[in-house]
């Protein structure tokens, strides 16, 4: 880093920001890349990131340079720094407090974010990999649902709306070797659905990275749903769904990884028909006799 880098003591993303509007267009792209995806670019190769944005290798070094940098290498290293830093989660809500403007009411400024993240992922979401998602899903002799730490509520959701639709349905949060016990119960038959986002990941990187190396050498049909983006576990996915939840070191939006969720269950409905009406109302015919029914509540 230069020296009047070191000298203001400024954070690398603070650095880019103060630097965003005297770049060009392109190098823009880089400064936006970097700040929704530290958690995967702090991997990259020069050559991966020139890669991902379909630009040249000279162009990042441009970049690197034009923030106050002497190449790639040292700008890198200041983001693994900042990633090490603010990976905890008093600074992710700090740092998202203070992205909201002042005198704003919450509710309004988050529901903006949310909005633009809903928006992003339109464009991220693989129409062919959710239909085959919804296909696997519905011909799956058992469905195995992976998610802990924050992933573990939408596994819950998931797997207590397709038990619904009387699908064999078994959420999984275990960790460890425990994990590894649950593992014995998969058969190529079966459908494993894998919540995982970059906190989780590092945090247990090596549940992910072996229940996902066995799903691959097993051959068994999965779906990974998940913010990495340059990650070696991504090439053991036989399906990737995006889901978009913010920038990095900030207090990261569940909603689209729920509305991803949400339109795995309709589209389930859907393409199981007749058969998911019949659960459900074989379900409110057992509540009715046990007088549990909706519509026995006054």
């Amino acid at each position: 880093m230069i020296n009047s880098v070191n000298e203001n003591e400024k954070e690398v993303l603070e650095i880019i920001n103060s630097k965003y509007e005297e770049l060009s267009k392109q190098l823009k792209k880089v400064a936006d890349h970097i700040s929704f995806n530290l958690q995967d670019v702090i991997f990259y190769s020069i050559s991966d990131l020139a890669e991902k944005l379909e630009m040249s290798e000279s162009a990042i070094v441009r970049f690197a340079k034009a923030v106050g940098f002497a190449g790639f290498p040292e700008l890198k290293k200041e983001l693994i720094k900042y990633y090490k830093k603010h990976i905890n989660p008093a600074n992710k809500i700090k740092s998202y407090l203070n992205d909201l403007p002042e005198n704003d009411f919450f509710y309004t400024s988050m529901i903006q974010k949310e909005i633009d993240y809903l928006s992003r992922s339109v464009d991220s979401i693989d129409k062919s990999v959710f239909d085959k998602a919804i296909e696997n899903i519905c011909m799956a002799n058992n469905i195995y649902i992976f998610g802990h730490g924050t992933a573990e509520s939408l596994a819950c959701f998931l797997h207590f709306r397709l038990n619904r639709f009387n699908l064999k349905s078994h959420r999984i949060s275990n960790t460890g070797r425990n994990l590894l016990e649950e593992l014995i119960k998969i058969e190529k038959n079966d459908f494993a659905v894998v919540y995982c986002f970059h906190k989780s990941f590092y945090s247990s990187s090596y549940d992910n990275e072996y229940l996902m190396e066995f799903l691959k050498r097993e051959g068994i049909p999965n779906l990974l749903i998940t913010d990495l983006q340059a990650n070696p576990i991504l090439r053991s996915a036989e399906l990737v769904l995006s889901a978009i939840r913010g920038p990095f070191g900030t207090f990261q939006s569940q909603i689209v990884p729920m509305a991803i969720t949400n339109s795995l269950i309709i589209g389930t409905a859907d393409k199981l028909g007749v058969k998911a009406l019949n659960a459900l109302e074989r379900l409110e015919n057992i509540r009715s006799y046990y007088n549990h029914s909706d519509n026995a509540i006054k």
